[in-house]
């Protein structure tokens, strides 16, 4: 990924969090970039649509570095 989508990321993650949803609409008009609303939640969609956010890629390894870890304190 590079620096951008991580930023992006950290962001969406952050956002999340604190409105405890998870509609595009509602994140990208929280979202903190200064363009419209509308191209603001394109950008989240094309962001969330990457390969490099795929299962397989991204979130498989990060369910299995959990899982170990809990695990591995039993």
């Amino acid at each position: 990924m590079t620096d951008t989508q991580v930023q992006t990321l950290k962001i969406l993650v952050w956002l999340i969090t604190v409105q405890k949803t998870v509609k595009i609409e509602k994140l990208a008009a929280c979202f903190p970039l200064p363009i419209k609303y509308e191209s603001r939640r394109r950008h989240i969609q094309r962001f969330l649509t990457l390969f490099s956010l795929s299962l397989p890629l991204f979130w498989f390894p990060i369910i299995k570095m959990l899982i170990d870890k809990e695990f591995a304190l039993w």
